[in-house]
């Protein structure tokens, strides 16, 4: 799929994406929210992984290798697993729930697996019928698991994943994330419309992309993590 994410000299590089994409973060797994209001505190959650899921969909069409993309994804996952169930559950391993990073893998794979089911596909029905029929897997799977975003985690990574190959991507996003946003967390779909206006007005550069930096900030989730579990206990 060709990504139609274009530079420019105006908007925004994506080292300010993940700056924000890192404090909402932080902001939710510390629970510093919570007291003030749960509303707010699960809608700056939402904020954080609506930007992640832009993210993976634009980093999984820049990646040299989604091999190396999809193994550092994993890698990040099983270390933030831990310190993730000691933080919500207070066990070394739960399954009641999943880190977000897992739905984040989850999201990657599916997108692979529909680029290669595509490329056997002979016209356009049945790309659509690929797109449903992995999308309702993965979400199946996401729910099953208890993974973190859940179904509305699923439906932005795919919305922002089909958009950027079509040649109005942001009246897609608008017309699929919005409404579901509304329906299904009516609570959160405002941070998740102010996630999305962030994005747009990335300007298609990655800004600095040194790799120390970059496992910084795969490393911030299960650190964060880890830390939080630490103050609590």
């Amino acid at each position: 799929m060709a990504l139609r994410i274009r530079r420019n000299k105006k908007g925004y590089d994506q080292l300010l994406l993940r700056l924000a994409a890192l404090a909402a973060m932080a902001l939710y797994v510390s629970g510093a929210l919570k007291g003030f209001s749960p509303l707010v505190h699960d809608g700056v959650g939402r904020f954080s992984f609506t930007v992640f899921a832009w993210m993976l969909a634009e980093g999984y069409e820049k990646s040299g290798d989604r091999y190396v993309y999809a193994r550092r994804l994993l890698l990040f996952a099983l270390l933030a697993e831990v310190p993730y169930d000691l933080l919500n559950f207070g066990y070394y391993v739960s399954s009641r729930g999943q880190n977000s990073l897992f739905t984040l893998l989850a999201a990657l794979c599916s997108f692979w697996i529909i680029d290669v089911l595509k490329e056997k596909a002979d016209n356009s029905v049945l790309s659509i019928i690929i797109d449903l029929a992995v999308f309702a897997a993965a979400v199946t799977v996401a729910g099953i698991t208890s993974m973190e975003g859940g179904m509305m985690g699923m439906i932005c990574a795919f919305a922002f994943h089909i958009s950027f190959s079509l040649s109005y991507p942001k009246l897609f996003q608008t017309a699929v994330i919005l409404p579901c946003a509304a329906v299904f967390c009516p609570g959160e779909a405002l941070f998740i419309a102010a996630a999305v206006l962030l994005c747009w007005g990335y300007n298609g550069s990655r800004g600095s992309n040194a790799l120390a930096l970059r496992y910084l900030f795969y490393a911030a989730y299960p650190l964060t993590l880890l830390i939080c579990w630490l103050v609590k206990n």
